[in-house]
């Protein structure tokens, strides 16, 4: 026999006391002498033996009875192997998994409603000055906190389904940790309520150091049934006013049974763009292609959906993005420039591009992020000042277009190119060249003929450059000469464009200015120019969040993070803002599914959309034999099943010891009972 609390026997001394008041509570007879006394004495005899036997049991009833309560309180157990413990001083671990796939129903409701409730009788089956951490999938420091078996109840009832997902591995470290920190030497017990989904349920190995004893409890869902939209992709990286929008929707059925005529709704604005119905085999995965224009103006808010139950979390796809009614375009170039002249009778109208101008010795650079495309037209060099702001303006998404100048600083022309990985400029070369290729398939080209022609008048070239292209670049010909040279190139740099010509645009050294293929290809260029837009964001899925801003930010007054529906608002941190992008960490702030928005004041800067994680809607999950064969030889783990109606009773069967408290306690209850009777009953 062992004790789970041995310094309670010291409390075996007490037994001391009811034997001195025994030995104290015996009077000194004095002996009076009578004539004639013979029989008395006789009396006196018997009545005293009597007297001393029922004081003696007396005593022993007293001695049996404290010691069964020192031994209650020790808690005196049989261990029927080597390793078999009982511990009074216990830290309990509970990790409730709260994530949407535990939404899923069960004979009994949900499974969450269910791993709370078993969590509660749990709770219950412990002594009141049990130590208890409680630890769901949103792990917070706030949520680290020690709980009494109240407090303990209390946040259990209030726990909610979230969007954040833990691996079971990380909630064992974190709760091992904890517990160690916070009550060290004291017996370590964790407790795993999770629906074991195989994609977080990987267990890892436990840590010897810390002999907790780790206990799975799974619940698994009546069927597995869920028709989810994975992704949405648009077909065209830009978002152009009056554009005709392709979009691609991947929808997966992982339900046991085929889904038909299942209708997939597509809303802008919360105005139905697009409807259809879809088939899926069952475990199928399919792609549905919708269409629509862009029309108006402004913030476009999208959404895609269908009907499924239970899991509704993943019937929705959020996307969003700004559609402006203009494109700006900037032309830099000295003073007096013909090109820029020839630019601005292109864009005279100013229906679609609007043109500014600015001189070369009066530029202002900060205003390059108002506008989608800038030409640069025959500098004869590139400021670093220019360099710089050019370079920053393509990598955010910018397109440039470059014309050199006849005479040029090729080293601040070379400078400006390496940084962008584009071609590097050689020397200049007066050989008369005729352009005779066009690369039709280049998006310049969309919409600009009609029919194929087999021969073309195309412009001639009396001066250009030749030029030589880094294995490293990103590049494709657009114009290409008689010679086999590249007339104009288009590199991708960063999140931008760069339109590289070897020719500059002078009347000396081309007619390119007078030829009908100027107006299209010049005027593409800004039409496809474009500041790319991430149309969406996942909830709880990175810790940093950089918005890159195309719109300028007005000096000293603050951006708010805002959701359109629920009416959430908060003010971003000034140190999280410069000119060019806002990072903020999203999972401090958005917990939800929903439309966001970037303001400063009462001006949209960017739209947000997010959506929650797939990842919860794999329905993947261990059973039961599947995890008992997984930690066979793991003997720190064990799996217990929750369905049956004496699910607690596991915990004493598994115990591989046997409890004498409550057999010591009765034995003092029996004693202290039989001490009354003799009193009363006995004369």
């Amino acid at each position: 026999m062992k004790f789970a609390d041995p310094s309670f026997l010291y409390a075996l001394s007490l037994v001391a006391i009811p034997i001195l008041i025994h030995f104290l509570h015996f009077k000194r007879y004095k002996t009076v002498y009578f004539s004639q006394v013979n029989f008395l004495r006789t009396l006196l005899n018997e009545s005293r033996k009597k007297n001393n036997l029922k004081q003696l049991i007396m005593l022993l009833c007293r001695i049996l009875t404290l010691a069964g309560l020192v031994f209650a309180f020790a808690q005196p157990y049989i261990p029927l192997n080597s390793s078999a413990t009982l511990s009074t001083n216990n830290t309990v671990g509970i990790y409730i998994d709260n994530s949407f796939s535990m939404n899923s129903q069960s004979g009994n409701g949900s499974l969450l409603e269910l791993a709370k409730t078993k969590a509660i009788e749990l709770a219950n089956s412990f002594s009141p000055g049990t130590n208890f951490l409680l630890l769901t999938n949103k792990d917070t420091p706030n949520q680290r906190l020690s709980l009494n078996k109240e407090q303990l109840v209390s946040r259990i009832a209030q726990l909610k389904s979230s969007a954040s997902t833990m691996d079971l591995a990380k909630a064992i470290r974190v709760l091992q940790n904890e517990m160690l920190t916070r009550f060290p030497g004291t017996n370590l017990q964790i407790y795993l309520l999770s629906d074991f989904q195989k994609r977080f349920a990987d267990l890892g190995q436990p840590d010897a150091a810390t002999a907790a004893q780790v206990y799975l409890l799974p619940f698994q869902q009546s069927e597995m049934s869920n028709l989810r939209i994975d992704t949405c992709k648009l077909a065209f990286p830009g978002r152009l006013s009056e554009q005709l929008e392709s979009l691609t929707v991947r929808i997966t059925n992982q339900s046991a049974k085929a889904c038909n005529n299942v209708p997939l709704r597509l809303y802008v604005n919360d105005s139905l763009k697009a409807l259809t119905a879809i088939n899926l085999k069952a475990g199928e995965s399919m792609e549905q292609e919708l269409s629509y224009q862009n029309q108006q103006e402004g913030i476009q808010n999208c959404r895609v959906e269908l009907d499924d139950y239970p899991i509704t979390y993943d019937n929705t796809f959020l996307f969003s993005y700004e559609l402006s009614g203009q494109i700006r375009a900037l032309a830099i170039s000295r003073e007096g420039e013909e090109a820029s002249q020839w630019l601005e009778k292109l864009f005279d109208d100013g229906e679609e591009v609007a043109l500014d101008k600015m001189d070369e010795d009066r530029l202002q650079l900060s205003r390059f992020s108002d506008y989608q495309c800038i030409y640069l037209l025959n500098l004869p060099e590139i400021p670093d000042g220019l360099q710089h702001a050019l370079s920053s303006y393509v990598n955010n998404g910018g397109s440039l277009v470059m014309f050199p100048g006849g005479e040029i600083d090729r080293a601040s022309y070379n400078r400006l190119l390496s940084t962008l990985k584009a071609a590097r400029l050689e020397e200049l070369q007066t050989t008369k060249l005729k352009i005779d290729q066009l690369n039709l398939q280049n998006h310049l080209f969309n919409e600009v003929f009609t029919r194929q022609y087999d021969r073309l008048d195309l412009p001639e070239i009396r001066s250009s450059y030749q030029s030589s292209v880094p294995v490293q670049s990103s590049s494709s010909a657009v114009l290409t000469t008689n010679d086999g040279s590249v007339a104009l190139r288009e590199f991708e740099a960063g999140q931008g464009r760069l339109y590289l010509f070897n020719f500059p645009l002078t009347t000396e050294a081309t007619n390119f200015y007078q030829h009908p293929l100027f107006v299209p290809l010049i005027y593409n260029m800004s039409l496809h120019s474009y500041f790319p837009q991430t149309i969406q964001y996942r909830v709880y899925d990175q810790k940093s969040l950089s918005v890159t801003l195309h719109h300028k930010l007005l000096p000293d007054l603050p951006i708010s993070l805002s959701n359109y529906a629920s009416g959430f608002n908060v003010q971003l941190p000034a140190t999280s803002i410069n000119n060019a992008q806002i990072r903020f960490n999203p999972d401090d702030f958005i917990h939800t599914a929903g439309f966001y928005r970037l303001t400063q004041g009462e001006k949209i800067i960017a739209p947000l959309a997010f959506n929650y994680n797939r990842n919860e809607s794999d329905m993947r999950f261990y059973s039961s034999d599947e995890l008992r064969e997984m930690i066979a030889e793991i003997p720190a783990y064990q799996l217990y099943n929750t369905a049956a109606p004496d699910w607690l009773g596991q915990y004493d069967a598994d115990s591989n010891l046997i409890e004498l408290w409550k057999y010591f306690l009765l034995a003092a209850l029996f004693f202290a009972i039989a001490e009354l009777v003799i009193i009363r009953w006995w004369k």
